[in-house]
């Protein structure tokens, strides 16, 4: 009680201190409609002071200079970047600008990356092992899960017939979440969290998946003090931390935070669960780099 008590709290300074990270982002999203990138710059500056993702807005910047032909603050925030979030590197190597930018530049991009690797302690070369256990233990995650999204619009026209098929099929897909966990579990005794020290993107992302849907409530709240310490550590996803805690609240038929998860309704299909302090949720979205929902008061 006292845990969750600091946490509500901690949520309480924050939407006092952000000041009002929502209404920046809607003056953001206009300024790039209408292409003012340098009063965006400025913005995205500001909100980056604000938030854990500060990688995420420092690429935003970078992508204004590339707008605005601006190669000098370009460079700058392209090391700003990867300094900070060195996954980063991935998303350039797709991005034109910057693909068509100089060798020797690109080379210094590259060292400033694996240096950024090691100073966050991230592996340059992945455990080939993990990631496939993984990718095998995603399949059955979504092997059932797959199936129901498929009678998704039956819910809004016939929510007896869908929960039918939906229990079914959920009653078959638990059975693949419980050898899931055990599977993770045991990863865990040997090598500790697999987090960003030892996967790539898409391994983290594998990994969230799984421990999202493991059954047991005691494995879950284990799970989350993992996560939690690696996220902290700047290791995990604040993205993933935040659909998380808020389903692991969920299950506890407690308020979630950050406005992830949703209820099914009948004949009404998605309806998001109660959630704590809902004037102030988007404004904790955005700090873990979730977008803006609109919400039904």
């Amino acid at each position: 009680m006292k845990k969750l008590i600091f946490l509500i709290i901690s949520i309480i300074s924050f939407s006092l201190n952000a000041q009002d990270l929502e209404k920046k982002l809607s003056i953001a999203d206009s300024l790039k409609k209408n292409k003012n990138y340098f009063e965006l710059v400025s913005l995205y500056e500001n909100i980056a002071e604000d938030v854990y993702v500060k990688g995420l807005y420092y690429h935003k910047i970078y992508k204004c200079y590339a707008e605005l032909h601006d190669t000098i603050n370009l460079k700058i925030y392209i090391f700003k970047t990867l300094d900070y979030s060195p996954e980063y590197y991935q998303l350039l190597n797709k991005d034109s600008v910057y693909l068509n930018m100089p060798t020797l530049f690109k080379a210094e991009v590259y060292k400033s990356y694996i240096t950024s690797m090691k100073k966050h302690h991230r592996p340059l070369n992945i455990d080939d092992s993990i990631s496939l256990l993984l990718k095998k233990l995603v399949v059955n995650d979504q092997f059932y899960r797959k199936q129901i999204s498929q009678f998704d619009s039956l819910s809004k026209t016939n929510y007896k017939l869908f929960k039918i098929k939906f229990d079914s099929l959920m009653t078959k897909q638990k059975v693949l979440d419980m050898s899931n966990t055990l599977s993770v579990d045991s990863l865990i005794k040997i090598g500790g969290w697999p987090d960003r020290k030892k996967l790539d993107i898409e391994g983290l992302k594998n990994v969230f998946h799984i421990v999202q849907h493991c059954p047991v409530l005691k494995k879950r709240k284990h799970f989350l003090k993992l996560m939690k310490k690696s996220t902290n550590e700047n290791n995990g996803s604040y993205y993933h931390y935040a659909f998380y805690v808020d389903r692991y609240l969920m299950l506890k038929q407690k308020k979630q935070i950050y406005g992830t998860q949703y209820t099914l309704n009948s004949n009404v299909g998605m309806k998001l669960y109660r959630t704590f302090d809902i004037k102030n949720l988007n404004n904790r979205r955005i700090k873990f780099g979730l977008e803006v929902i609109k919400i039904n008061k």
